[in-house]
């Protein structure tokens, strides 16, 4: 992102997003689309994740990928519950979850098939002063096959059809957790997942194989 850039993000901050654009023609030098992205992403990480906020230099990926990551309040929450040196993050998304676990963890691993996703990770976690972190652009299920043994794997798979209907059902979801979590096991000593608010519980463990029950 150039300075010039940077500087109308800033300037207009609280300016409302869709008016900007209409007023794209006044502002010929600077690349309206993707600064009014980026103001109206601000504006709605500037409660839900405050730490990435205060960094004018962010950058934020499409909306659908802000309204998907989790909280900078619930990152941190998980990253309460892990521990040990090595982490892998198979569905890296924006990257909240995995930047917050990541700060304790001695090498992390950060997996996206997305490569704009990717491009974007690659970009903020420095400013964010991440270290011994890398950013994999690679289909979870295809890397797992190369994935190092590690202490802790996250997981937050997709729970939403082609048609944008909500899954519920781990099967459902890509991908799927009661074939790939057995796999984990083998590499890793916890698998962390996130799942829907209306999964039914007793279904979802009796989906599971008992061997990780």
């Amino acid at each position: 992102m150039d300075s010039k850039t940077l500087q109308f993000i800033i300037d207009h901050a609280e300016d409302d997003p869709a008016k900007l654009a209409l007023r794209a023609s006044l502002f010929p030098e600077i690349n309206i689309n993707f600064a009014v992205r980026q103001i109206a992403a601000r504006q709605r990480a500037k409660n839900k994740i405050p730490t990435f906020y205060a960094n004018p230099e962010i950058l934020y990926p499409s909306q659908l990928a802000i309204e998907q990551s989790s909280s900078e309040i619930t990152a941190r929450h998980k990253a309460s519950l892990v521990s040990g040196k090595r982490i892998v993050d198979l569905t890296g998304g924006f990257g909240v979850d995995f930047y917050f676990m990541a700060k304790k963890i001695e090498e992390s691993w950060y997996v996206e098939r997305q490569t704009e996703l990717c491009e974007i990770a690659s970009y903020n976690f420095p400013l964010l002063g991440l270290q011994n972190y890398s950013v994999i652009n690679a289909d979870s299920q295809e890397y797992i096959d190369t994935m190092p043994c590690v202490d802790v794997v996250i997981v937050d798979p997709h729970r939403r059809s082609k048609t944008g209907r909500k899954l519920v059902f781990l099967s459902d979801c890509e991908p799927d957790l009661t074939t790939l979590v057995p796999v984990l096991f083998k590499k890793s000593k916890m698998v962390l997942a996130k799942l829907s608010p209306m999964l039914d519980i007793h279904k979802a463990v009796n989906d599971l194989p008992s061997t990780v029950q």
